[in-house]
């Protein structure tokens, strides 16, 4: 597989920056409408997250990255739940020990 390095436009980066944005943003919500209790499907979440007060920047996010944020934020919220509470952190980081000096 090759690697393709995109350099976009300053426009079009800021669109980027934004949809990233209010992804975490409803991905967030996610999580915290699931901690307070809620036995909501992804489903009912994705429609109950269209018909909350969000910012109007996170209005601009196009609906299958909605639908994705939450579906992600319920799978994150379940493997937790399955994990004592713990969130299972795959990272590179996570691997790396830090030694103080």
């Amino acid at each position: 597989m090759k690697k393709l390095r995109v350099f976009p436009c300053k426009k079009l980066h800021q669109i980027w920056k934004q949809w990233l944005n209010a992804y975490r943003w409803i991905y967030n919500w996610t999580i915290a409408t699931l901690k307070s209790g809620s036995k909501l499907s992804a489903y009912d979440l994705q429609k109950q997250c269209r018909e909350c007060d969000k910012p109007d920047w996170v209005n601009q996010l196009p609906g299958h990255q909605l639908q994705e944020a939450v579906a992600e934020a319920c799978d994150a919220y379940k493997q937790a739940m399955a994990n004592k509470g713990q969130p299972l952190r795959v990272s590179q980081k996570s691997k790396v020990t830090h030694s103080k000096v």
